[in-house]
């Protein structure tokens, strides 16, 4: 299994997942900073309006300028709220959209018939649980294929030496059947790069064959 990219911003693994995630998280926070924010302020402003004495204009200014003072603060520290969470929150997604991806890859062999990937996560990385389930379901699975094809193999050699006749000949063309369906199962490396150089081998043979099919310009011709 190709080596996972250990970086803390991977943009090429689930970046839907990544941004839906982002978007929601930042938006709580959004919202929770200008509630946070408009009860600061109207605290504020009525603890202000309190104290307020009729001292003329000059009073009048200062307190509109503490005021606007107030709100540019309040403003700047949603924004380095909002640009804080959005990092930390990149930070999660990617421990969490990391082992998705790897565990999403190692169904997909699975499904295939690929029996000999397992996900490997980091031990701070999310998911550990259902990595650790879904590595135990395919050791077992292996574990079942391996013994089904011991036991065709022993029914193989029963039918044989105690079994004659037309019967027999059905019976062993059962057992081909079955294993057959077994053999699309790959339990181990060295039968998987066999499959992968064999396909790789099909593949050349039919791209050569295209490359020498005449044109059907040199057939006019």
């Amino acid at each position: 299994m190709a080596k996972a990219n250990r970086s803390i911003f991977n943009f090429d693994v689930k970046l839907g997942f990544k941004l839906k995630f982002a978007l929601i998280c930042v938006m709580i926070s959004i919202i929770t900073a200008n509630l946070v924010g408009a009860f600061v302020y109207f605290i504020f402003i009525s603890k202000v309006m309190k104290e307020i004495t009729p001292v003329g204009m000059s009073a009048t200014y200062d307190i509109d300028a503490l005021m606007i003072q107030m709100l540019v603060w309040i403003l700047m520290a949603q924004i380095f709220a909002v640009v804080l969470s959005a990092f930390i929150v990149m930070i999660v997604a990617n421990h969490i959209a990391g082992p998705l991806f790897r565990i999403e890859r190692v169904m997909g062999c699975i499904e295939n018939g690929d029996l000999t990937n397992y996900v490997k996560l980091r031990p701070r990385d999310e998911l550990n649980e259902l990595a650790a389930a879904l590595n135990d379901m395919t050791a077992g699975l292996r574990e079942k294929v391996v013994g089904i094809g011991s036991s065709v193999d022993k029914l193989e050699e029963t039918l044989v030496s105690s079994v004659s006749g037309d019967s027999k000949t059905k019976l062993l063309k059962e057992v081909e059947a079955v294993r057959a369906s077994l053999s699309e199962f790959i339990l181990d490396s060295s039968a998987k790069e066999e499959v992968t150089s064999k396909e790789d081998t099909e593949d050349a043979e039919d791209s050569e064959s295209s490359d020498d099919k005449p044109s059907e310009d040199e057939k006019t011709e």
